[in-house]
């Protein structure tokens, strides 16, 4: 009697089963990670952007006015250059759960007169203690919101 050597169709469809699952497991981790990767940079960006604007605001008494914050630009005055290049919003800027109408960099507005400021950024997913989404940073504190400010400049 002869006898066959080799695999059943039905084995070798579960094995492609098998490596097309922990295929799709390892994209999914990759892309997850990815998307906290741009997170972690937008928190950091948004960390300098504040350091550099109450640093700013500590010598002068006032924040810069809104046209001087802008992307790949200087935080500066007269004498003293505060943080030498804006940062930009790592793409894509639609991560998760930012919507893709705020598809933007960072917005700076000064407010009351030069007292006080918004500085809204978005995260695609939660990273304790900020939410995923549009959120505000100002001199005092950090906040999600679901609404974005019409009046802000595009960084």
């Amino acid at each position: 009697m002869h006898k066959q050597t080799g695999f059943t169709i039905v084995e070798l469809l579960v094995v492609i089963a098998i490596i097309a699952i922990l295929t799709t497991m390892a994209t999914v981790s990759y892309n997850s990670t990815k998307v906290k990767a741009r997170d972690a940079q937008r928190v950091s960006d948004v960390g300098r952007i504040m350091s550099a604007l109450e640093s700013y605001y500590n010598k002068n008494n006032t924040y810069p006015l809104t046209a001087a914050v802008v992307a790949g630009g200087v935080i500066s005055d007269a004498s003293t250059v505060y943080m030498t290049v804006v940062p930009t919003n790592p793409s894509p800027k639609t991560d998760g759960a930012c919507p893709g109408t705020a598809g933007y960099d960072y917005l700076y507005s000064q407010d009351n007169g030069g007292a006080s400021y918004h500085l809204v950024f978005c995260l695609g997913r939660d990273s304790d203690p900020y939410k995923a989404g549009p959120n505000v940073a100002t001199p005092k504190y950090v906040t999600s919101t679901s609404a974005l400010p019409v009046e802000f400049i595009r960084l």
